[in-house]
């Protein structure tokens, strides 16, 4: 049932990544989740078993299941957002889909959209595309901090983590 050598999408290992801390303070039920996850053919019982031991509880298991969960394939976040709502952590699921892709009530949420993703030409080839953002009025502006090119610190920052990511893949 489970191929070991599909990988998550990384626009989803990527909301994972960047969400790290909210999940460890936020997550409850961690025991309940990766039940849920087992069921679902995501994790193993081995694997269930591992992040159960962890110490300190729970954030222990949090760092465990979020260490393991991206190497579970395409359907394993999708599944961690089923489990989160079927086990009282329905902010979290909220927060990672309001956070970091349209909300679409809970409609098939493996298939967000981040703004991560780069359309694909005819033959299936990555276009560049350019981001536009909105304009912070003048006197939020100035304060804050750029780099040479105008660029605020914090999106060139966010773009080299995203950069890593994707070079991390290969």
């Amino acid at each position: 049932l489970f191929n070991s050598k599909s990988r998550m999408e990384q626009k989803h290992r990527y909301i994972l990544e960047t969400n790290f801390a909210y999940l460890i303070n936020n997550l409850h039920n961690v025991e309940d989740i990766c039940d849920y996850l087992v069921g679902d053919y995501i994790l193993t019982s081995g694997m269930m078993d591992s992040i159960k031991h962890k110490k300190p509880r729970p954030t222990g298991q949090t760092r465990e299941l979020l260490a393991i969960l991206p190497r579970r394939g395409m359907k394993a976040y999708e599944s961690f957002i089923n489990a989160l709502n079927q086990t009282g952590n329905e902010e979290v699921a909220d927060h990672l889909i309001e956070k970091n892709g349209s909300k679409n009530n809970g409609q098939n949420p493996g298939k967000m959209d981040n703004g991560l993703s780069k359309p694909k030409d005819d033959n299936g080839d990555t276009q560049e595309t350019k981001h536009e953002h909105s304009e912070k009025p003048e006197g939020t502006q100035k304060s804050e901090t750029q780099n040479k090119q105008g660029m605020p610190f914090k999106v060139k920052n966010e773009f080299i983590v995203y950069i890593y990511h994707v070079i991390c893949e290969f």
